[in-house]
This record gives C-alpha cells, sequence and structure tokens, in this order.
C-alpha cells in the first residue's frame, strides 16, 4: 500500500468494525486481540512500502567525489563498506545483484555479474590490519554456498602474503587499497 492515504480510511474501517466484533465475541480475549489488530494495522500503513520484486533495493547512485578517497573508505562502518563495494562494482561495470544480510551471509557480501554475465562473490574486508587466509576460505566457501564460480575479496587494507598466495592458487581476485585508488582514478578519467 502506498504511503499517500489512500485506503488508509478503508483499512482503518475495518480495523474497527473487526476490532467491535471481537470485543462482542471474545470479551477480555477479544481485547489483546483488537490491540494485535491495531499494531499490525499502523505497522501496515506507516511501514516500508511493499516491493514486488528487489530491483528497488539495487538503485544506486554513483559515487560523490568526496566518497572516491581512501580516507572516506577508511572511516565507513564494515556494513557501509560493503555498500560502497556494491556502488563502485556498479561504476565499474559490474551489475550488482545483492548486497546480502549482515549476518548468515555464508562468507559472501556482494552478488554481482561481470560484463560477461558471469556471476561473482565478493567478501568484503574493511580492517585496519592486514587482511589473512580466513577472507580467501570465507570467500571459496561462500562461492560453493551460492554457486558461484568467480570470487573476489575486496579491502581498503593489504593483503598478507599467505593470503596472496592462497588466492592465486584458488583463483580468487584481490583487490586491495592501491587497486581500489587506481579503479577509481580511472573511473574519474572515464
Amino acid at each position: 500500500m502506498d504511503n499517500d492515504g489512500t485506503g488508509c480510511g478503508c483499512l482503518f474501517s475495518i480495523i474497527i468494525f473487526v476490532s467491535a466484533m471481537l470485543i462482542a465475541y471474545l470479551g477480555s480475549t477479544g481485547v489483546f486481540c483488537v490491540v494485535i489488530l491495531i499494531i499490525w494495522g499502523v505497522i501496515k500503513y506507516f511501514g516500508p512500502p511493499e516491493s514486488q520484486n528487489n530491483s528497488d533495493q539495487n538503485v544506486r547512485i554513483p559515487l560523490t567525489v568526496d566518497q572516491k578517497t581512501l580516507d572516506y573508505i577508511d572511516n565507513l562502518s564494515g556494513r557501509e563498506f560493503e555498500f560502497y563495494v556494491g556502488q563502485l562494482l556498479e561504476d565499474c561495470g559490474y551489475n550488482v545483484k545483492e548486497v546480502t544480510k549482515s549476518s548468515g551471509d555464508q562468507g559472501v557480501d556482494v552478488i554481482a555479474k561481470n560484463k560477461s554475465n558471469e556471476s561473482i562473490a565478493v567478501q568484503c574486508k574493511n580492517y585496519q590490519q592486514s587482511v589473512g587466509n580466513r577472507a580467501i576460505q570465507e570467500i571459496y566457501a561462500g562461492m560453493g554456498f551460492y554457486d558461484i564460480h568467480h570470487g573476489i575479496v575486496i579491502t581498503n587494507s593489504v593483503f598478507t602474503e599467505s593470503a596472496q598466495e592462497l588466492a592465486s592458487k584458488l583463483g580468487i581476485e584481490l583487490w586491495d587499497r592501491y587497486y581500489i585508488a587506481k579503479i577509481i582514478s580511472q573511473i574519474d578519467s572515464e
């Protein structure tokens, strides 16, 4: 339901009618049901608009000049960094399908398609210290879970030598802070 007021009178009329019936027939139990019904109505009306699909969640706004600095990136929260990476991938020509939920994502923070229409699993690490093997292991496991054959780990930091060796062996692409800076400068020059 749109939050433009249409349907509001009808919804609340129905709630009042059903509430009166419940109280009349169920007494104190009816009062409890009425409270639940009213809460549902308020949430239904004032809550977020319902969407037929998730395409609204994939609408992204290009990065601003202020957002194209490593200082900006370094000050993002982990979740903000995941959305930032989603936008960065869009600006690089990827088609971002989903920024996954913040927990229980099985090691994949962003799912995208590259220019060849191949699915890509992305693990985002917003760290102040070097990123080690665990991130590579997480994306590799997540790729198997989502049945995706290409993976990227993106960090605002750098990768340990061991992580680089493991990623090379497993075919995982690594984007560190210097690669992000290079991508940003390429986007700016286009």
